[in-house]
């Protein structure tokens, strides 16, 4: 059934135009008492010690983080002001507040590294948006992107002869994410188009066309964890946005299309794009992503089942279709971009049949992630995405009760759901994702996510 067949009941509830009033209004309540829960210091120490206590992994909340700390939570409470109030200024006290605390924290443990997630870049993001409102904060801003440029530029290659090790060139932590931010820039230094331009040459080396192995290749000995090891005992290729092939396409198409031109740029997106297009299958909805491919010892990739993931923003096909529509806006590439709507489309599809495996409202693998992706599939003609806006925002909806801490659990095994503040996994995402789609905030802070 074609996906604009398959929403026309929800558009002809809630029209092409946006949000019903009443769905509007749920919303606006719903991220009030979220804002006024993440607000308070106390609720939040509750919800991370809960959290500490039957997580399945170590986890940590705080300090100058963008996805899972202060920096984060400023971000979030900045926005508030204009989503709730439509005043800059009403909410400035606590998203000062958390800033500071986040400077803090980096008098102890000093930001040394520029990743997105929880280095550099991401702090100086969250400090952006706040010096627009506070001016008191620019020379602040001004050091730390003196201090990003510098990181950049000083940080050892990121080359090596046998792969990569995701870190270094993904999303959340790598050349990717920072990329990103570094070309959204409107008026950049010298230091920082240098830096730009450092990262870049990494990333055109690292998707180079060429035969032989190719370069994404993660091998055992850079390998994040031993489970991943006994699983790809020769290696594997991750294709996720968050850590995965996706990620390096839209940091590099976001900067081919922002007028950036180093040797091999082109080639590499046309490179990358492609053999996501030869790696991926269909199902009786479309076309869709793995998470990882296998790999055999020669370096070929091995066949076998695709895995069945989430259709979320880390992984699988949202994620993917987001970067290849950056890679086709930035190429001119009209069949790119056919190729990009059909298979978000065929998402759409697999989700609302109950085959997308979300369990939250997070941004990072739930609800909120693909929510912010169909906006951005709508915004570029979807007919399917615009249609689906208002029932995705309900899911969301679902997926807060007011009688959890943060109305938003996290979910991380069957019998394990944490109360975690996170912006990226948990609760202080959600409302940024539920502003947007609804026109009340810019949609700046996606580049935290390299969603543009």
């Amino acid at each position: 059934m074609p996906a604009s067949d398959l929403f026309s009941e929800h558009a002809a509830v809630h029209g092409e135009e946006g949000l019903s009033p009443a769905l509007a209004e749920r919303a606006r309540r719903t991220t009030q008492v979220m804002v006024e829960r993440l607000a308070d210091e106390r609720v939040v120490a509750e919800a991370v010690r809960r959290t500490k206590a039957v997580s399945k992994y170590p986890f940590e909340w705080g300090g100058p983080g963008l996805y899972g700390g202060h920096a984060g939570m400023a971000l979030v409470l900045c926005y508030a002001a204009a989503a709730l109030t439509g005043e800059a200024g009403a909410r400035r006290a606590p998203a000062l507040r958390l800033i500071q605390e986040a400077a803090r924290h980096t008098r102890k443990a000093p930001l040394i590294l520029p990743g997105l997630g929880s280095g550099t870049t991401g702090m100086t993001l969250a400090v952006e948006r706040l010096a627009a409102d506070e001016p008191r904060l620019l020379p602040v801003l001004r050091r730390l992107r003196e201090t990003l440029s510098e990181q950049v530029l000083q940080a050892p290659s990121r080359r090596a002869g046998d792969g990569v090790s995701p870190g270094t060139y993904d999303v959340v932590s790598g050349a990717a994410g920072v990329l990103g931010y570094l070309t959204s820039l409107t008026e950049p230094s010298s230091r920082e188009r240098e830096a730009a331009a450092r990262l870049l040459d990494d990333l055109v080396w690292m998707c180079d066309p060429r035969e032989g192995r190719a370069r994404w290749q993660v091998p055992p000995r850079l390998m994040p964890g031993r489970d991943r090891a006994e699983e790809f005992p020769h290696g594997y290729v991750d294709l996720g946005l968050a850590h995965g092939l996706a990620g390096p396409l839209a940091a590099l198409s976001l900067a081919w299309a922002r007028g950036h031109r180093r040797p091999g740029l082109r080639p590499a997106v046309e490179h990358v794009a492609a053999f996501l297009l030869e790696t991926s299958d269909h199902d009786a909805y479309g076309r869709r992503w793995p998470r990882w491919l296998a790999l055999t010892p020669s370096g070929a990739i091995q066949e076998r089942p695709p895995q069945a993931g989430h259709e979320s923003w880390c992984y699988g096909t949202p994620g993917i279709t987001s970067a290849l529509l950056d890679a086709a806006e930035a190429l001119g590439d009209r069949a790119l971009r056919a190729v990009a709507v059909d298979a978000f489309e065929a998402a759409l599809r697999r989700v609302f049949a109950g085959h997308g495996h979300l369990v939250s409202a997070s941004l990072c693998h739930g609800w909120s992630g693909l929510l912010i992706v169909c906006g951005k599939f709508a915004r570029a003609g979807s007919v399917a995405a615009r249609s689906a806006l208002p029932s995705l925002v309900e899911r969301v909806l679902d997926a807060c009760d007011a009688a959890n801490p943060l109305l938003v659990k996290e979910f991380q095994a069957p019998d394990v759901y944490t109360d975690n503040p996170d912006l990226l996994d948990g609760a202080a995402g959600v409302p940024l994702a539920l502003w947007t789609v609804s026109g009340s905030i810019d949609d700046e802070w996606q580049r935290s996510l390299l969603i543009r």
